[in-house]
């Protein structure tokens, strides 16, 4: 719910500057400002498969009937902002964030 008590649903994500290569090895992202990702592309199919693994879930009977018939009205709305400075940083954030839910 927002702050207008109108049903709201979002998701946060903390996605790490990096990622495991087809060696199976750790791959930094370059420090030039661009994520890891295609932030609108990553944006298309995140919100693809959530909506069709829900939709699944809705079927088996394992979530509440309350989710909308229609998952994605409209375009999601995607905010992506550069890291943290450090884990301790990320530590602090989710901490007051998860109070003021």
């Amino acid at each position: 719910w927002d702050q207008q008590l109108k049903y709201h649903p979002h998701i946060h994500y903390i996605i790490p500057a990096g990622g495991i290569n087809k060696n199976g090895h750790w791959k930094t992202t370059k420090q030039n400002g661009d994520f890891l990702f295609d932030v609108k592309q990553m944006s298309a199919k995140f919100s693809a498969i959530f909506a069709k693994k829900l939709r699944k879930l809705k079927q088996q009977g394992k979530i509440h009937k309350f989710v909308p018939r229609n998952l994605i009205p409209e375009p999601w709305v995607v905010y992506a902002k550069q890291a943290f400075g450090s884990p301790h940083s990320v530590v602090e954030y989710l901490g007051r964030y998860s109070h003021r839910v």
